[in-house]
């Protein structure tokens, strides 16, 4: 399977190809203003085409109007449904791949069928987590056209995202809350929304912002190890293992012996990562090696 970290370098490496300077503020007249809409109307309805997304998307910051704004705020909303169908596509082709890995390795190794299977399913996988690194470069590089506007744009859209909002207004303004969480009201923001939205589309979209972020993560990444959805669970393993988070060792641990069979061998091999011991997925074994050699690690996050 493709290294989480290989996925997450691609999606990088597009958004930088993304982001190119940004225009000169200047207002369009309404014959252009026109004609941009064309565009947007026919573009965002789907996914992909991030580079004339981020176009548009910088013009409309351009014209410095209320109009535009709007358009921008409902672009970057349309992005958080377009990224999640493919995050969405991505985690079941994985699925399947992990089934088949695991019934595998449960009866010795695969046998010809799976071995054919494999191959397959590696060449779907590669696909889906491509569409998908697509589309988080996408919504990335909208984000950051937003960050270029005024702070009045940002705090709009965390008011459009009260109670009663669509999940995926929500799931636009929490990653607009996480770039800011130098801010306080994005950092309140962030911890009253990801711990505790109920949809869980909104929290898978506050993990991936997370994994862009360079400080102040720590806390909510870990605290996803114990989503109710195990597709989290393995999101915020991915971030864990991507930024080489040590401190998450013991909760690594506790994760083990309540996880599921799939959850289990991911946790089980990152901490072997991690520690250099290998003691599979045995929660008992692990926890007595970790009173033994927590002081080797640090371990702040809650």
């Amino acid at each position: 399977m493709p290294s989480p970290r290989l996925v997450r370098s691609a999606s990088l490496a597009l958004l930088a190809l993304l982001l190119v300077p940004s225009i000169a503020a200047a207002k369009l007249d309404n014959k252009t203003f026109k004609e941009l809409k064309a565009r947007y109307d026919n573009i965002f309805t789907a996914g992909g085409n991030a580079e004339e997304k981020t176009e548009i998307a910088k013009m409309l910051l351009s014209d410095e109007q209320g109009r535009s704004y709007k358009l921008l705020t409902d672009g970057l909303i349309r992005e958080s449904e377009h990224w999640w169908k493919a995050h969405k596509k991505k985690d079941q082709v994985s699925g399947e791949y992990m089934k088949v890995v695991l019934d595998a390795g449960s009866k010795g190794g695969a046998n010809l069928d799976q071995e054919k299977e494999l191959k397959a399913l590696e060449a779907k996988l590669k696909a889906a987590e491509d569409l998908a690194a697509e589309e988080e470069a996408a919504l990335q590089a909208i984000v950051a056209v937003v960050l270029e506007g005024p702070s009045a744009l940002r705090k709009n859209i965390l008011k459009r995202a009260g109670a009663g909002a669509p999940w995926p207004t929500r799931a636009a303004a929490l990653r607009i809350a996480v770039a800011t969480m130098s801010e306080v009201d994005s950092k309140k923001y962030v911890g009253k929304t990801l711990p505790f939205d109920k949809d869980h589309r909104v929290r898978a979209a506050g993990l991936a912002a997370l994994a862009e972020v360079e400080e102040g993560y720590e806390d909510f990444v870990i605290g996803r190890l114990g989503d109710k959805v195990w597709g989290l669970q393995l999101q915020a393993l991915r971030i864990v293992e991507a930024k080489e988070m040590k401190v998450a060792v013991p909760h690594l641990i506790n994760l083990l012996a309540v996880a599921t069979p799939r959850v289990q061998a991911e946790t089980g091999r990152l901490l072997q990562e991690f520690t250099g011991q290998n003691f599979d997925a045995y929660a008992e074994v692990w926890q007595k090696w970790w009173e033994d050699n927590k002081e080797e690690f640090a371990s702040d996050p809650k």
